[in-house]
């Protein structure tokens, strides 16, 4: 865990408590702008890169792969994550897979199982997740580590498995932002605005790239004030199409876990 005083833990689980509390609140309220768009959704795998400040200190690399299935005589979009290094709160090595399930409905992709599973060195298992996506009830039952937890099933409901795919149909040309629910691997259900903030020149392996910025804002209400103590979020895509993943900034997982970039490594 990372070395913090009696009182920044205080806090963290003061600011955790009063967010669930605006959350509860927000998910009632309908959404106002446009949806994200789930599909087409690039075929195929790569890699990813997360280093800390500079790209020579490297935290951990992981693998990607997006396919096509068929389950039940229906047809999914199969996704897989494998990763190692150094990730979590604790700064210490670990190893990962998420799988995730996704029906082909109408031209969007229907979440249907997520499961995360985090190894240590020793190959224990510290963390096992399992998201299932209740449609009829509406619900999204997680179990995390033997405990089960209830969330509520929206409309327009994008798991993080798949958020960094699926950005690459936002609505960048309009100008527009973008609203849907967002379901973390810790697990908990965000209303989320995704900020369009135009187009923007940045480094990338040594060339300067012209890209689109997104900036992921969680919608807290009343209750703004927390997010002064959340780092921002930020996505950036390639302005020619078919819009490529190019670098994310911002928190590794959850509160607590230490402020990272990711980068695609293809």
């Amino acid at each position: 865990m990372l070395l913090s005083t009696k009182g920044d833990i205080d806090m963290k689980k003061i600011i955790s408590f009063f967010v669930a509390i605006s959350l509860l609140a927000l998910t009632s309220k309908p959404l106002l702008s446009a949806t994200l768009k789930t599909m087409p959704i690039a075929i195929g795998s790569g890699k990813i890169k997360s280093y800390e400040k500079s790209p020579e200190k490297v935290r951990w690399e992981s693998e990607i792969s997006t396919a096509k299935a068929v389950f039940n005589k229906k047809p999914f979009i199969y996704t897989e994550e494998k990763g190692k290094g150094i990730f979590g709160k604790d700064n210490t090595y670990k190893s990962w897979i998420t799988r995730g399930y996704y029906e082909i409905k109408n031209g969007e992709l229907i979440p249907y199982e997520v499961k995360t599973e985090i190894k240590d060195k020793s190959g224990k298992i510290v963390f096992d997740l399992v998201k299932s996506y209740n449609l009829e009830a509406k619900k999204i039952v997680c179990k995390i580590n033997g405990k089960t937890k209830i969330l509520d099933f929206h409309q327009n409901t994008i798991d993080r498995d798949i958020i960094g795919r699926v950005l690459s149909n936002f609505p960048f040309e309009s100008g527009e932002d973008v609203k849907f629910f967002f379901v973390t691997h810790e697990p908990t259900l965000y209303l989320i605005t995704m900020k369009n903030h135009g187009k923007e020149t940045i480094t990338y392996k040594g060339n300067n790239i012209e890209c689109y910025k997104l900036e992921l804002i969680p919608d807290l209400g009343a209750l703004g004030f927390v997010g002064a103590f959340v780092p921002k979020t930020y996505f950036w895509y390639t302005v020619s199409a078919p819009h490529e993943f190019i670098r994310y900034e911002g928190l590794e997982s959850g509160l607590g876990t230490p402020v990272i970039i990711m980068e695609n490594a293809n």
